[in-house]
């Protein structure tokens, strides 16, 4: 609970990132190139004089909301195609179950790398953050369908299933009724499994250029200027402040996801 509220308070900090930042991510302070932490610039300027406080809430705003979303839209679009799979059978059961093995046995972030290269690297920054949201979430679903297949057809066996269709229930009902509401905890579960991993994604995607264009700031995009090693040693409030927010964000997206029992 504690991990959950913490989460609660770092995405209240990414909604409000742009009221919360001291500066625009892309206004240049020409005289601070460089500058190490000090009372102006709380955690220093890039060498373009640019506050790396205000970029960092703004690159943490672009990151969550766009992986975070993504993951649920993932989640949703898995357990709802493996749910009507695992309970109809038939065609559609192979058909999914089939498309779900191939998703799951490819490289997923070789296969994301490959489709995001097939668009125009030069898209506006809000259109680069929605391809990126929508390509997570079409290549995202496949652990999330495999997991709904099976608590599906699981549940068509269950006794309460077999009274409910003795009882003279609908189709209709018993699926919003009882298999929906027996598959949201493992949708949730798999929500949190999955956050982390769409957050590194989109920071690969930023890293190596295929996200969001500059002005607009991510956690790869600040993290691209550090991959000079020496770097580091010269400005470390550079990479500290970025690796830490990393850090701690990916630790409290797997802790909020543990099962308090």
């Amino acid at each position: 609970m504690t991990a959950r509220w913490l989460l609660t308070t770092l995405l209240a900090v990414c909604l409000l990132g742009p009221y919360l930042a001291p500066a625009r991510p892309e206004a240049q302070f020409r005289d601070f190139p460089s500058a190490p932490p000090c009372r102006a610039f709380w955690l220093g300027t890039d060498e373009l004089g640019r506050d790396v406080f205000s970029r960092l809430l703004y690159a943490l705003r672009s990151s969550v909301l766009t992986a975070a979303p993504a993951a649920a839209a993932a989640t949703l679009l898995g357990c709802t195609l493996g749910a009507a799979a695992g309970w109809w059978g038939g065609c559609w059961r192979l058909l999914v179950s089939r498309s779900a093995d191939l998703l799951v046995s490819l490289p997923w972030i070789l296969l994301l790398l490959a489709a995001r290269a097939a668009f125009p690297l030069d898209l506006p920054p809000q259109a680069g953050l929605a391809l990126v949201f929508f390509l997570l979430a079409l290549l995202g679903w496949g652990p999330a369908a495999r997991l709904g297949q099976m608590v599906a057809a699981q549940i068509r066996q269950a006794p309460f299933v077999l009274q409910a269709h003795a009882a003279g229930l609908s189709e209709h009902r018993i699926l919003l009724r009882h298999v929906a509401s027996q598959l949201r905890h493992t949708a949730v579960a798999q929500f949190w499994a999955t956050a982390p991993a769409f957050v590194a994604a989109e920071m690969n995607l930023s890293l190596l250029g295929l996200g969001a264009p500059e002005p607009t700031p991510s956690l790869g995009v600040l993290l691209r200027p550090l991959s000079d090693p020496s770097t580091w040693a010269q400005r470390p409030w550079l990479l500290a402040p970025v690796a830490t927010a990393v850090t701690l964000l990916v630790l409290l997206q797997q802790a909020a996801g543990k099962d308090p029992a």
